[in-house]
């Protein structure tokens, strides 16, 4: 079991602990985790890879949303990328723990990593599914190539937003804060579109 005795899939020899096995639940973490190699990796050898230390459970949600992080550092993200660690995201959440859960929808609901329409980073309390400018001008959207997941509604990004929404987006702003790009867009498009309700 301590032996670097496993080739993974590209015929590096490893220790079984530091492989998966491909199964429904280890699937979206291809090309983040170490696999066995395919050619071992068949149900007729399976129970054997597990007696060895070969997990066939996935590690949780951390190396994909480390994936996330590392794209919302970079001017012009490949939204490929963005869709394809999203969609892996969105897989594993329907097979995670509750602990894995609450992590996923703790990161999304505090760090700015869901990629809106104009290619800037938010959090799930300001972003929405879907917009109307006549309801709240100027609010983010999700990307079109990830808006469909399952994933969002999940970690609690709104379908629309509403006035009520807006006003409640505006006030959790801290003072002096400085705004980013996108959010002084957002504010200066409330304003005026709220500005008695603000007032008062």
């Amino acid at each position: 079991r301590d032996l670097p005795c496993l080739q993974d899939t590209r015929g590096h020899y490893r220790q079984p602990a530091e492989l998966l096995c491909r199964t429904p639940g280890t699937e979206p973490l291809l090309d983040v985790e170490p696999f066995v190699r395919a050619e071992l990796d068949i149900e007729a050898n399976r129970q054997l890879l597990v007696m060895l230390g070969v997990r066939d459970t996935p590690t949780g949600p951390d190396r994909l949303i480390d994936r996330l992080r590392a794209l919302a550092t970079v001017e012009t993200p490949p939204v490929y990328e963005v869709e394809k660690w999203c969609s892996r995201l969105d897989q594993i959440l329907t097979k995670c723990s509750t602990d894995e859960f609450q992590q996923i929808k703790d990161t999304f609901t505090h760090q700015k990593l869901i990629l809106t329409t104009e290619s800037e980073w938010v959090c799930a309390p300001e972003v929405f599914l879907n917009a109307d400018e006549e309801d709240a001008p100027g609010a983010a959207v999700i990307h079109p190539s990830i808006r469909n997941l399952s994933l969002w509604h999940k970690v609690g990004v709104s379908e629309r937003p509403t006035g009520d929404l807006s006003l409640k987006w505006l006030a959790g702003i801290s003072s002096n804060k400085k705004l980013s790009k996108d959010e002084l867009r957002r504010v200066r498009a409330i304003l005026p579109r709220y500005a008695e309700r603000i007032w008062t």
